[in-house]
């Protein structure tokens, strides 16, 4: 599939997605302007940022809109692709319960075994509680019953690498 071309049907079937019947409403969902919208058009440029934004905000299929195969799904998100995970906010260091979020599950990995949300400040993370052996990438650790978010490099002979950042309060 080459996404360097497409970029006028998925537009007009953004448009559709949403319900509209004209681009420059389209303009006005998306907050562009006509003219960026225009030279995507124009030049046949696929909007991969908008095409996703679109996805998000209709529910319609991703794949319905970046090819035009296969159905739209119009609505919300159908129950059975819906799994409701806990939710919680980072608070100084302090898990707080936040009830649970519904997400579509076709998003998640499919090895996620006791999947949770937690909000850290601005961020979103998806934090798998299973028993993972340790790999590249950012992990919820405590040090000194003090919960934060960390990015941790897997060394040879079993050692990990702490990264260290400094966050201006």
């Amino acid at each position: 599939m080459d996404l360097r071309k497409g970029g006028k049907a998925a537009i007009e079937r953004m448009v559709e997605a949403y319900g509209y019947t004209t681009k420059q409403a389209l303009c006005d969902q998306l907050g562009i302007s006509s003219s960026t919208l225009a030279n995507r058009y124009l030049r046949d440029t696929f909007p991969a940022d908008y095409v996703i934004q679109c996805a998000l905000e209709t529910g319609v299929s991703l794949e319905w809109l970046v090819t035009g195969k296969g159905s739209k799904n119009f609505g919300s998100l159908s129950a059975n692709t819906l799994k409701e995970l806990q939710s919680y906010t980072l608070n100084n260091g302090i898990l707080v319960e936040d009830g649970a979020v519904s997400f579509d599950y076709k998003l998640l990995p499919l090895d996620t075994k006791n999947l949770h949300v937690i909000r850290d400040a601005e961020k979103f993370y998806f934090v798998d509680y299973s028993n993972a052996n340790p790999t590249d990438g950012v992990w919820l650790i405590s040090i000194d019953e003090c919960l934060s978010f960390r990015n941790f490099y897997r060394m040879p002979a079993g050692q990990l690498r702490l990264k260290i950042t400094s966050r201006v309060l």
